[in-house]
């Protein structure tokens, strides 16, 4: 069998400051092949993005970090940074949640694209603008030439995640992780900027280690899935193999709390209490306060679960694996029937008639106005007491600023009419 791209044994990272230590992950087997995407799953504050900083080396100096990291056969821990300033870009390639804390505000996209590539040795200078263009169009920038003289506050939120991926991609890094790259974008934009990214990973042959909170971008994205929490893994598994028959109580509680149209409910069903903070795990299995099965169990309380087989090929962390299939099924309606019409009152609460809001365009040294834009152009919706009305739709479709119209907030000179109760 082919040696992993990326292989991980008994990774911890400790926080020490002026209190005691702090243990974000502690001790974490993984590997990830060529070509596969790897899901990393769970709550804020199970160990994710601490992971991934581990394996780039981005760590602050309060954090010591224990057990083994190696990718492409190179061991990272410990390593000496000119080593990992080296691989970065190079071998790795990191896309951040929030592509305005990747890029610099006063250098051009163009610039930004590609100073990797040449601080690597693997561009020349002077051929780096029309490579800049090249990349720009490779990830389905429009204009990329023009686009590439341009600075960040110019583009989109999708197309600063978009010109995040390009650098990403650039020097071809054999691993490219992720981390929550989609968490910001309407869903049209979030569906482009995962289709361009197995299109890259597969033009590249790169491995993909995607964290995300987003269960959907998992069953569409990841071959396998990694489910952490407390700073261990819980339970692994192929993508289908863990949507069709998980093997931990948490994540019977992470699927569960995903909105169903396939089911009568009218109630989100969420884990109960919140996660452990990292310096106050609980003994035992981590989850046993909050789980369903282990709560009352003096063997949850007391003993920690090891990570063994589960399932046909998938491995999980809990005493009680065999009591899992109860927890599946949907929790029955408190009150009777969801299918019940709720009698809605007569008279509206808020009261949205033909709302417009038009922004004038001012151009000239005297600023006259030479056209609108319509970003609001006749809306009208009712909302009754005890109702929630859902606003979707693109990004510039007009739904911030009719929210922001019917809270005052955009200043009411346009033609409209808007009546609370």
């Amino acid at each position: 069998m082919a040696e992993p791209l990326l292989s991980i044994r008994g990774l911890e990272v400790t926080f020490r400051g002026t209190g005691r230590p702090v243990p974000a992950v502690r001790g974490i087997d993984l590997d990830v092949a060529a070509d596969e995407v790897l899901g990393i799953v769970g709550e804020s504050g199970s160990g994710k993005s601490v992971t991934s900083l581990a394996m780039t080396g981005l760590l602050p100096s309060t954090a010591v970090v224990g057990g083994s990291i190696r990718i492409g056969g190179v061991e990272v821990t410990g390593a000496d940074p000119e080593v990992l300033r080296q691989m970065r870009g190079r071998d790795v390639g990191m896309i951040f949640q929030d592509p305005t804390t990747s890029l610099n505000p006063v250098l051009p996209i163009g610039r930004q694209v590609t100073e990797g590539q040449v601080a690597h040795g693997l561009l020349r200078p002077a051929e780096a603008s029309g490579r800049a263009v090249e990349l720009l169009a490779e990830v389905d920038i429009p204009d990329p030439a023009g686009r590439a003289l341009q600075f960040p506050h110019q583009f989109s939120g999708g197309m600063r995640q978009r010109a995040v991926i390009a650098m990403a991609m650039a020097g071809r890094p054999r691993l490219i992780i992720a981390d929550e790259p989609t968490t910001a974008l309407d869903v049209t934009v979030q569906a482009q900027v995962l289709t361009l990214l197995r299109r890259r990973q597969a033009a590249t042959g790169a491995a993909v280690i995607l964290i995300t909170h987003d269960l959907g971008v998992i069953a569409e994205t990841a071959h396998r899935v990694v489910v952490m929490y407390a700073g261990k893994i819980v339970e692994a598994a192929p993508v289908a193999e863990i949507f069709a028959r998980p093997r931990h109580p948490y994540t019977v509680g992470l699927l569960k709390s995903l909105p169903r149209l396939d089911q009568d409910t009218r109630r989100l069903v969420s884990i109960q209490g919140q996660p452990p903070t990292p310096g106050a795990i609980p003994s035992g299995c981590a989850f046993h306060p909050r789980c369903p099965i282990g709560a009352a169990r003096e063997r949850c309380r007391s003993e920690e679960p090891r990570l063994r087989a589960a399932g046909p090929e998938g491995i999980a962390a809990c005493h009680f694996t065999d009591e899992i299939e109860g927890l599946l099924a949907p929790p029955p309606e408190a009150g009777g029937s969801a299918s019940a019409p709720r009698a809605a009152p007569a008279e509206p609460l808020l009261v949205v008639d033909s709302l417009k809001v038009h922004f004038p365009i001012r151009r000239g040294l005297l600023r006259r106005q030479t056209g609108l834009v319509r970003a609001v152009d006749g809306v009208s919706l009712e909302v009754r007491a005890g109702e929630t009305l859902g606003l979707v739709g693109e990004s510039g479709c007009g739904k911030t600023t009719t929210g922001r119209a019917i809270m005052g907030l955009i200043e009411q000179r346009r033609r409209h009419r808007l009546r609370r109760l």
